[in-house]
């Protein structure tokens, strides 16, 4: 628990934090390094029952670009297309093993998503429209937080729905929301039973979890 309760403090500046995706990783990795100190006793416990190699973070946040990651995929033969699709599970986990190898985290950032693999409320990259201001944290090369700016600007709303062949008329009252003017901002949303599940190198996610679920586990 006081796991948990240390990246929900951090996770509590993340509306001020997520405007800036570096100086949240750099947060998030300082909150993380807190828990080794702090929680030493329940953490041997673990490693104890699962063995796991410690998690490993830089001092400075790694953040990776999508168009190096692409370039670190096709090292390792994957086929990425124009390297503007969705990566899957095993692209994810294979980046994160080169990121390791490389940059010796296992803790990094991945940031300019495609705009196209993106919701329409997000905004895109000034510098090049076919990316996004947004970006996905992984620990072990798997997702635990996917987060972007929001896009504010009303106008832009609109091609961006033009752009993936959206109608607005379903989101016209989102829409009619920011023509009475709001500042520049951002969201994420982090999954912590994910956080602790590879965290802790456990077996499963749902060791995590007080209540899992499954198809066959509905109660409690």
């Amino acid at each position: 628990m006081e796991i948990i309760r240390l990246f929900l403090a951090f996770f509590l500046f993340s509306h001020i934090l997520a405007m800036n995706p570096a100086k949240w990783l750099q947060t998030a990795t300082s909150t993380t390094k807190l828990t080794h100190p702090i929680c030493f006793s329940h953490l041997l416990r673990s490693a104890q029952q699962f063995h796991s190699e410690p998690v490993v973070f830089t001092d400075e946040p790694c953040v990776i670009n999508w168009s190096e990651g692409i370039d670190m995929l096709r090292e390792l033969n994957f086929d990425v297309g124009d390297g503007y699709q969705d990566l899957n599970t095993a692209q994810e986990i294979a980046l994160g093993k080169a990121v390791k190898e490389k940059y010796d985290t296992d803790f990094f950032m991945l940031d300019k998503y495609p705009a196209s693999i993106r919701p329409f409320y997000t905004m895109p990259c000034p510098n090049d429209k076919l990316l996004s201001n947004s970006y996905d944290m992984f620990i072990r090369g798997q997702e635990i937080c996917s987060g972007a700016q929001r896009c504010h600007d009303v106008p832009q709303l609109y091609k961006n729905l033009e752009s993936k062949g959206i109608s607005p008329e379903p989101v016209q009252s989102y829409i009619d929301s920011f023509t009475h003017g709001i500042p520049p901002h951002a969201g994420a949303g982090i999954g912590m039973e994910r956080v602790v599940f590879l965290y802790l190198g456990l077996d499963n996610v749902r060791m995590a979890s007080m209540f899992p679920r499954a198809p066959n586990r509905i109660t409690p």
